[in-house]
């Protein structure tokens, strides 16, 4: 339990300081599209070392989640 919530802190701190903390936002609309930019890039795009290189998509979707995956989102099982 207590990993899990410091997962999450460390996953917030890093959304506020990598994201939110640059810029000042125009509309909460703008900041809105800011964060799910940053979300898709984090789960979908960027590499991480703790699971191997792979996105949290692809460890996420890799075996008993398979059938969930979004069709979209699906990237190396589509070949």
């Amino acid at each position: 339990m207590l990993k899990s919530a410091l997962i999450s802190e460390r996953w917030f701190r890093d959304l506020k300081h990598n994201c939110i903390y640059q810029t000042e936002y125009k509309n909460m609309r703008e900041l809105r599209r800011v964060i799910s930019d940053y979300v898709e890039r984090y789960n979908f795009r960027r590499l991480h070392s703790s699971l191997d290189y792979e996105t949290p998509a692809e460890w996420y979707f890799s075996g008993i989640n398979e059938s969930n995956a979004p069709a979209d989102k699906m990237m190396k099982w589509a070949a």
